[in-house]
């Protein structure tokens, strides 16, 4: 079985519901890990896959900013009992 070609990243900033094309397979809401795993196997399949994210930056919580000199992770707070006794 041939392989179908990945399909193009294409950012927007800002939702526009009469630009969503209405052909897709499947709708992915979140970009977090859950998200883009679930995007990436369907799309294996062949699926057609649109992923919304509200944020600007995909990857949810597994992204890192920087303020003031020091870098941030997102999310790592999220991750086991980080800070439990």
């Amino acid at each position: 079985m041939a392989r179908k070609q990945p399909s193009t990243l294409r950012i927007g900033y800002r939702y526009r519901p009469k630009r969503l094309a209405p052909d897709y397979d499947a709708l992915v809401i979140g970009s977090g890990i859950g998200g883009l795993t679930n995007a990436a196997l369907l799309s294996e399949l062949g699926w057609k896959v649109c992923v919304l994210e509200q944020h600007y930056t995909a990857g949810g919580y597994t992204h890192s900013y920087e303020r003031a000199g020091y870098e941030w992770d997102v999310g790592v707070h999220y991750i086991g009992d980080v800070g439990a006794p």
